[in-house]
């Protein structure tokens, strides 16, 4: 019968062996072996001597780079005459075949001052709750921009625009916070 083996230094498996026949373990001032046959144990689990269980340590979580800059949005406006427009420029209720535009300005996240290093062109998405998603190009000079987008007929609904979705194709040292846009497009 094949047997899986633990081998434990310091209450950690450090090494995991199989073997058919009954096993001859030379003595270690290092660890031990323990049979751990139909107990899921891997690498780096913590063995508990007192009880004989082994824990799986929870994954390192990966650090997030600090993000430098940050959208923020000077202006946003309609050629909708009915339309309304947040003040804080956080959401916006136009209908559809309307003309949304939007002037913003990149800052530094250290100083809030404007960042006229911050420079080149990218794909915006606006995506909807159904995954629809909508693209425009973004063009940046000096830490300044502006979009125009006009939501087409048969576009109601919910569209925004959000900090990871912005994120999800710029390279890392461009990325960009952002505290999100919501497009309402109504009849």
């Amino acid at each position: 019968m094949t047997k899986l083996y633990a081998h434990v230094e310091d209450n950690k498996v450090v090494n995991i062996a199989v073997w058919e026949t009954e096993p001859h373990f030379e003595p270690s001032d290092t660890g031990f072996w323990v049979d751990v046959t139909d107990k899921g144990v891997h690498i780096g689990d913590t063995y508990n001597p007192e009880t004989g269980e082994f824990t799986h340590p929870e994954p390192e979580p990966e650090p997030q780079p600090e993000i430098q800059n940050k959208i923020v949005i000077t202006s946003l406006t309609t050629d909708d005459t009915n339309g309304l427009i947040d003040p804080d420029f956080k959401e916006i209720t136009i209908h559809e075949e309307s003309t949304v535009t939007a002037e913003f300005e990149i800052h530094k996240t250290s100083d809030d001052s404007l960042n006229t290093d911050y420079s080149g062109t990218f794909r915006l998405p606006i995506q909807k709750q159904n995954g629809d998603t909508i693209y425009t190009l973004i063009t940046i000079s000096s830490g300044k921009g502006s979009v125009s987008v006009k939501m087409p007929q048969g576009a109601l609904g919910l569209w925004k625009v959000t900090q990871d979705n912005i994120n999800s194709k710029l390279p890392e040292e461009s990325q960009l916070q952002f505290d999100g846009l919501d497009i309402y497009v109504v009849l």
